[in-house]
């Protein structure tokens, strides 16, 4: 039985067949004209597809452009159709108490103003942009003691800075801890002026004596010793005519104010002469106790007339 070849493909296919059993595709008969090779029909097919496939060269380049204009857009539309997220700008960086206008002295202060010039210096006012420095203009700032004329160093004093939550949005700017167009801070005053020492001749006169049946001072005098220990820095000139004694009741005295239990009965008696030590609250009979409450000025006093007792040793 004789074989015939598909024209497409080359497959043998049996005589007699109308189409080929590998691609289907009509087989030439005897009668559409003399016989060919299995390699002629090969060579046929092969140059067939290869100009099909020509025809589609076009096909990977254009889906390869389509690819990369639909991820491009989908890249610009992700990264620059969406919003900016706003920068954040911290209204009460760095305050202390330096950002207040101060006047009076240690115990007698007020606040008088806010130092604007200081609270740019505390933002980098000068390295901040265009939309920021606007926006740092456009907010004020009080504090909660702006009527206060009794201040001592060591209060806190609240700092209310109000702004525009729409203005800050139209800068593209967001409030560090910012609330309703408030955002506060608490600062501790620390500059005002130290109270002048006076401590009253009398006191002097009658630290430097005996205790006269342990009783003590009078008020005025007492008020003016304790005032004295805890509230301003000695100085060696403002102690310099205590005798042994003297100093070493001012020493006293510091441990007092801190609700030391005193162990003599000469120190306790004349101490609980004094209401303000009988109200004192959380009394000790530990040194170390009532040192460890001592402020920086009590300490720094304490040193110094310590000193000054051992001197007179």
């Amino acid at each position: 039985m004789a074989t015939v070849y598909c024209s497409r493909c080359g497959a043998p296919n049996a005589e007699g067949a109308a189409f080929c059993d590998q691609c289907g595709s009509r087989l030439v008969t005897a009668d559409d004209g003399a016989r060919r090779s299995r390699q002629d029909y090969q060579q046929d097919y092969q140059q067939e597809a290869a100009k099909q496939g020509g025809g589609k060269k076009w096909i990977i380049p254009l889906v390869i452009i389509l690819a990369l204009a639909l991820g491009g857009g989908a890249f610009a539309l992700t990264h620059f159709g969406k919003k900016a997220e706003p920068v954040e700008i911290d209204l009460v960086q760095n305050f202390d108490d330096r950002v207040l206008d101060l006047s009076g002295q240690d115990g007698e202060g007020a606040i008088t103003g806010i130092d604007f010039d200081k609270i740019r210096e505390n933002l980098a006012y000068n390295d901040q942009t265009d939309e920021a420095r606007d926006f740092i203009d456009s907010v004020t700032y009080t504090t909660d003691k702006d009527d206060a004329t009794n201040l001592v160093n060591g209060d806190k004093v609240k700092i209310i800075c109000e702004y525009s939550e729409s203005k800050a949005e139209e800068k593209g700017l967001k409030v560090k801890n910012g609330r309703n167009g408030t955002v506060e801070t608490t600062i501790t005053i620390e500059r005002l002026e130290a109270k002048a020492v006076t401590i009253e001749q009398s006191a002097v006169s009658d630290l430097n004596n005996n205790y006269d049946n342990a009783s003590g001072l009078d008020t005025a005098s007492d008020d003016s010793i304790r005032y004295s220990v805890s509230s301003v820095y000695l100085t060696e000139a403002d102690i310099a005519d205590l005798n042994y004694d003297a100093t070493q009741r001012m020493i006293n005295y510091i441990y007092a104010n801190n609700g030391y239990e005193f162990q003599t009965a000469e120190a306790k008696a004349y101490f609980e002469s004094f209401n303000w030590y009988n109200q004192v609250p959380n009394k000790t009979t530990d040194q170390d106790v009532a040192r460890s409450r001592f402020s920086d000025i009590e300490k720094a006093n304490e040193k110094l007339l310590i000193k000054r007792r051992d001197a007179l040793k």
